[in-house]
């Protein structure tokens, strides 16, 4: 830091105060402070100790409802035994001699704010700068510890932008009319499932900063659930991110192949010209050139484990080519408890937290697949419910949608329904819940729209 001085500005935080005191009525000072509060983030945007001292004071006589002048705030550090510190009432009139007129104390506070957020900003770049010199511990933790020190900053630093407002206000009246009668403008980043009564029922697909769980028992399908949902999101124009955390990168592609050429799963994993003939590979190589001619965007990894890994590569993702419509995690339960988890239930519901703050973050939907517990198993009627979620308390609080899988010839092998699936939407945050009947086409790694009647 040598030949650097620390960001502050005397003079505005001078004038900042000044501004209060200078106002000539309580009603007037006690605006001008509430101003002030929504720009600052709190006595510590003040550099110098003093200011800091009578920003207390003013704050804690207008909490009382009392005047705000020179006289009053004086009485008040008298009183807190802070007056020496402060350098006496003459400081309080240089204070409010610094403004020229009150009307500027906003600009003034703007000021203060600025340079507190380089100050914050240089006192990060020292932590982070320390992760690396000590290195203690994981490095993928250390680089999330490091984001989460610059969110921290960023959320701190953030100014009167969350200001209220009234319900019947013009501007925000005008915008939520216009979409009423043109449609949202959120409608065209909705992202589309592949399967069209499930769009109808979302309103056109999942909205960004949804969390959507998809709960099914094991060998159900959830895995060729998910691929299906990332097929229709990319055959839409839309960006998608697919973490394996069960399947390889060649398991993802095997089952690409299957369900896009239609041929079955078990001869692209085989292989041989007994099990792929011309007509299959002429099929295969067909559905791979028009991926590329449609330039499809689906990215798959099986490398990523953490939810920090999976947030970094995400953020990278989005930061290198300026969208990311949809994260598929499959699946939830995998995901690596921390060492100071209390339980398997505290580790999920601390992930299924983190997915969902995720998708707020990156304004993207984020898919989770969620295993269920022995519930359906042990009822008559086998069909799952959102308390068969397992350690399901936080994944049914955080989730936005939940989507449990249900086939029936899973449980009796002659069932009249073989070959068809339902999607029960067990809940739904900003819409209706239903069931949505497919087909499955288990030997081809897919489930697909049902089939006009």
């Amino acid at each position: 830091m040598s030949g650097h001085t620390i960001p502050q500005d005397i003079l505005a935080e001078q004038a900042t105060l000044g501004g209060i005191m200078s106002e000539s009525n309580v009603t007037e000072q006690a605006l001008r402070l509430a101003d002030v509060q929504r720009i600052l983030v709190g006595t510590g945007d003040f550099y110098r100790p003093a200011h800091q001292l009578i920003y207390e004071a003013l704050c804690d006589l207008a909490s009382r409802n009392e005047p705000l002048d020179t006289i009053s705030v004086n009485s008040e550090l008298v009183r807190r035994g802070d007056s020496a510190r402060t350098d006496g009432p003459g400081y309080l009139h240089d204070c409010t001699e610094a403004i020229p007129t009150p009307a500027n104390t906003g600009y003034y506070a703007k000021i203060v704010a600025d340079r507190a957020v380089l100050r914050r900003l240089i006192e990060v770049g020292t932590r982070i700068a320390q992760f690396g010199y000590e290195g203690v511990g994981d490095a993928d933790a250390l680089v999330d510890a490091a984001r989460a020190e610059m969110m921290k900053m960023a959320v701190s630093s953030a100014d009167g932008d969350g200001d209220m407002v009234h319900i019947l206000d013009d501007d925000l009246w005008a915008q939520v009319s216009d979409e009423m009668e043109h449609g949202s403008a959120n409608a065209g980043r909705r992202v589309t499932t592949g399967f069209l009564d499930m769009d109808a029922l979302t309103g056109g697909g999942f909205e960004p900063g949804q969390l959507v769980v998809v709960g099914a028992r094991p060998a159900v399908g959830k895995s060729t659930l998910a691929l299906d949902l990332a097929r229709g999101a990319v055959k839409d124009g839309h960006h998608a991110m697919f973490f394996g955390l069960e399947m390889s990168n060649k398991d993802v592609l095997q089952r690409w192949i299957s369900a896009e050429a239609k041929v079955p799963l078990h001869c692209v994993r085989t292989g041989g010209r007994e099990m792929v003939d011309e007509q299959a590979w002429g099929r295969i190589i067909g559905a791979r050139d028009q991926a590329r001619e449609d330039n499809i965007q689906l990215w798959a990894t099986d490398k990523c484990t953490t939810v920090a890994q999976i947030r970094a590569n995400a953020r990278r993702y989005k930061a290198t080519r300026g969208r990311l419509d949809v994260v598929l995690i499959d699946y939830l339960q995998l995901i690596p408890t921390s060492a100071s988890a209390e339980s398997r239930q505290v580790a999920v519901a601390d992930a299924s937290r983190e997915l969902k703050l995720l998708a707020k973050e990156l304004d993207t939907v984020v898919v989770a697949l969620s295993q269920l517990n022995r519930g359906p198993e042990q009822r008559q009627d086998k069909r799952p419910q959102i308390s068969d979620l397992r350690e399901s308390g936080a994944v049914e609080q955080d989730a936005d949608v939940v989507i449990l899988l249900y086939r029936e010839d899973v449980h009796d092998k002659d069932s009249v329904r073989a070959g068809e699936a339902d999607l029960l939407v067990a809940k739904h945050r900003n819409g209706p819940t239903a069931e949505v009947t497919v087909a499955f086409q288990g030997h081809y790694s897919r489930f697909v729209d049902m089939a006009p009647a």
